[in-house]
């Protein structure tokens, strides 16, 4: 059922068969399993398991707080400078969504905004306004004080991320602000 953390029977079903036939490989987590498709040769180190639940994470939150909106895959992003995980294009504009792991944050998040400084217009002269999403998987009070941050994004913590109820995710005010206010995520997309 859609929106439980029950998986279907179906899903039981349907996932060692496409492993059976080489459609997914099957890794353990912890006392999870999870399912990558075959064209990654390597296996996925935890960092990456970790990164790809929490752009998923945050793709569901985000759907389901406004179905109206598209989503759109990262490789529609490739040379364009920046790539966010994916990007969600709404009536008047678009959010893109970052994700950032422990480590991502500590070595690549300075890095990422500067590139996204750079690189917004171009992605904005295809999509229309832009707006980026930093959801960091580190203590909140990390996220709080980190800078700079700029006019164009917003940030917040992955654990405070997950505790909003899934529907809400664009009208909770946990979303750290340029000037260090906490607002909801509609403000950055409404505001010019």
């Amino acid at each position: 059922m859609f929106g439980t953390k029950e998986i279907s029977s179906r899903t039981r079903e349907m996932l060692p068969r496409m492993v059976s036939r080489k459609e997914l490989r099957e890794y353990r987590y912890g006392p999870y399993k999870v399912y990558i498709i075959p064209r990654f040769k390597v296996p996925p180190t935890v960092a990456n398991i970790e990164h790809g639940l929490g752009s998923t994470e945050g793709m569901v939150r985000m759907l389901r707080s406004d179905m109206d909106a598209e989503i759109i895959p990262s490789r529609w992003f490739r040379g364009m400078g920046s790539i966010p995980e994916w990007g969600m294009k709404f009536k008047n504009n678009m959010l893109l969504y970052e994700f950032c792991t422990r480590s991502n944050y500590y070595s690549q998040l300075r890095k990422k905004i500067e590139a996204y400084d750079k690189n917004l217009d171009r992605i904005e002269d295809k999509f229309g306004k832009a707006f980026v999403l930093f959801v960091c998987d580190v203590d909140r009070e990390f996220v709080k004080k980190f800078e700079p941050k700029p006019d164009w994004a917003m940030f917040t913590d992955y654990k405070t991320f997950k505790c909003v109820p899934i529907g809400n995710q664009l009208t909770i005010p946990i979303y750290f602000w340029y000037d260090g206010q906490e607002l909801p995520l509609r403000y950055g997309l409404e505001s010019d």
